[in-house]
């Protein structure tokens, strides 16, 4: 990979997760979102790169710098290589905190809502 690749990528990671803590309004914060952090070595090593600590557990996200890299991570995990349930997102580097927030965030939700769907199921 090339250096500027490996710092984009990086960098964007940290945008995600400076958006959330650092630059997301708090009259917009999200009574069920509890904690939103980068992710260990080894959920790094299992394709997660930002994890959203929810009120029905923790949600990985995987952050891509091109659509590109989305797809081909889309498709390792439609082939069994990764887990299904990280969220894969594209996170261009003109995107302000606002545009990352409600994009992420509409992704977190409906994994969420898939996540409490699956737990009242095993009621």
């Amino acid at each position: 990979m090339l250096q500027t690749e490996k710092w984009l990528g990086v960098n964007n990671e940290r945008r995600v997760v400076a958006a959330f803590n650092e630059e997301y309004p708090w009259e917009n914060k999200i009574s069920w979102l509890k904690e939103v952090r980068k992710a260990t070595p080894k959920e790094d090593s299992e394709g997660i790169d930002v994890v959203f600590a929810t009120d029905v557990g923790d949600i990985g996200l995987q952050v891509k710098s091109s659509e590109n890299a989305r797809e081909r991570f889309v498709n390792r995990q439609v082939n069994g290589e990764i887990d299904p349930n990280i969220i894969p997102v594209f996170v261009s580097p003109s995107y302000t905190a606002d545009d990352i927030c409600r994009i992420v965030m509409s992704l977190i939700a409906v994994e969420r809502k898939r996540q409490m769907a699956g737990s009242l199921r095993h009621c």
